[in-house]
This record gives C-alpha cells, sequence and structure tokens, in this order.
C-alpha cells in the first residue's frame, strides 16, 4: 500500500500508537494527554463563534460551539458535528480546526456537539447526547424544523452521527444529510480491511477492540455473540443497508 511520505514518520513514531493505558496510567490522564496534542491545530477565521449550551437527556447541560461561516453560502441550514476519538478522546477545542473547515468549505453553520465520553459514560450516552441536541435545535424555533439540518461526523463521530441518524429516522424525523469520515463502523473489528491492516499501522485491531470494550460497558468484545454486538452497539454499517438510504448521505472512506 502507498502511503503519503507525509505520514511516514507519523506512522513509524511509536508514541502516537493507540493503546490501552497500562498502570498506573489511568484513561482520563491519557486523554489529557492526546486532547492537548490534537488541540493544537488551526482553523479558518470564522464569521462568529459561540460557546452555547442544550439540555441533555439527563438533565446536564451538554456544551455546544457554533460556528458560522464568513462567506454562508448556505447560511440557514445547520451541521450537527460530532467528534471523533475513539469515543474515549475528543473535545470541542480537538476538533475546532475540522468544524472551521467543515463551515468554510460546506457554507453551513456548524454546531459542534461535547458529547460525554466513555468508559465513565459508555454507549448509548453520546448518540442519545447527539439526538437531543438535533431535537433541542428543531425545539428552538418553530421555523427551524424546516431548516435543512445535516448530520456529520469523524471516526467515532461518524458512528455517533449514523447511528443518531438511523434513529431519528425510525422516529420519522429525519434529517437532510448525513456526512461521515473515515467512520467506525464495526464493533466486531473484522472487517476485510482491519484484517489487512490491523498491525503496523497507528489504529491496530487490538487497539480498535479496546477502544469498543471501554465504550460497551468494558465488556471484551470475544465474550460477545453478534446478535448481543448489535445490541450493545449497532453496526452502523449493516443498520445503514437495512434502512435503504433514508436520507442523502456522503462517506469518505479509509483503508482501515
Amino acid at each position: 500500500m502507498r502511503v503519503d511520505p507525509a505520514f511516514h514518520a507519523l506512522l513509524a513514531d511509536p508514541r502516537v500508537h493507540l493503546r490501552r493505558p497500562a498502570p498506573p496510567l489511568t484513561v482520563p490522564q491519557l486523554r489529557e494527554a492526546a486532547n492537548a496534542f490534537m488541540a493544537r491545530a488551526a482553523g479558518p477565521a470564522m464569521a462568529s463563534v459561540t460557546d452555547r449550551s442544550v439540555t441533555g437527556p439527563d438533565g446536564q447541560p451538554i456544551a455546544l460551539r457554533v460556528y458560522e461561516p464568513v462567506q454562508g453560502a448556505y447560511a440557514a441550514a445547520r451541521i450537527v458535528f460530532c467528534h471523533g476519538g475513539g469515543f474515549v478522546f475528543g473535545s470541542l477545542d480537538t476538533h475546532d480546526a475540522m468544524a472551521r473547515s467543515l463551515a468554510q468549505h460546506s457554507g453551513a453553520a456548524v454546531v459542534a456537539v461535547d458529547y460525554r465520553l466513555a468508559p465513565e459514560h459508555p454507549h448509548p450516552a453520546a448518540v442519545e447526547e447527539c439526538l437531543a441536541v438535533v431535537r433541542s435545535l428543531r425545539a428552538e424555533d418553530p421555523e427551524e424544523a424546516a431548516v435543512p439540518l445535516a448530520l456529520a461526523g469523524d471516526s467515532a463521530g461518524g458512528h455517533i452521527a449514523l447511528e443518531s441518524a438511523l434513529r431519528l429516522a425510525a422516529a420519522d424525523e429525519t434529517v437532510a444529510h448525513v456526512a461521515v469520515l473515515y467512520p467506525v463502523i464495526s464493533a466486531a473489528c473484522n472487517s476485510d480491511s482491519m484484517r489487512v491492516f490491523g498491525e503496523g499501522h497507528m489504529l491496530t485491531r487490538e487497539a480498535m477492540r479496546d477502544i469498543f470494550d471501554l465504550n460497551i460497558e468494558r465488556r471484551g468484545i470475544e465474550q460477545i455473540e453478534p446478535a448481543s454486538i448489535q445490541h450493545a452497539l449497532p453496526c452502523a454499517g449493516s443498520c445503514f443497508a437495512r434502512h435503504q438510504r433514508p436520507f442523502p448521505s456522503f462517506a469518505q472512506m479509509s483503508w482501515r
């Protein structure tokens, strides 16, 4: 497989390989370090960036960051964006540059969601918070329901966005579009690309199993039957196929 020269050094650096933290390092400590590294990227200037919140399903506030692009070709539209980070890492700051770029290139306002993270808040906490954000945005203004609203996310955020869109479609609350970037799809980690590229890269098969393990109440994937995996953490790919594309969608895939 040909790798872009810019990534050779990154892939060869063992410090970036994800793995379950060994004691005494804890998940929150690893998260703090990872988030600090990811938050260093800079994005384009916006017309405005506003921090706000909506009420979550448990009555607690969900932090949001709203990006209004300078050239708002689709100023009325909204993109609810769920950041990546393996369900365990990530924040509004780590994906600030990506949210800015999404707003700039789409011409729509981006609403980034600071959803709760595993293992403290395992599935379906993040999905439920994404759903709460969509429904709150639509409920704030009687005219908001007519405003085009899309769901987007990268990596684990792609899974959250897609599962949220499917749940909304099942409740007859379909969103206008879904865009997922290199999404995490299957909790089983047994795809062809995972078998081919599951070793020797930053995201190994073992690391992905650990990530899903942390998001499914710490139960080992090997001990979960396929039907139980589907119940515990729906496989977005198979669910999407069964629903026969209920919304216009874009997926940017990577060989993982």
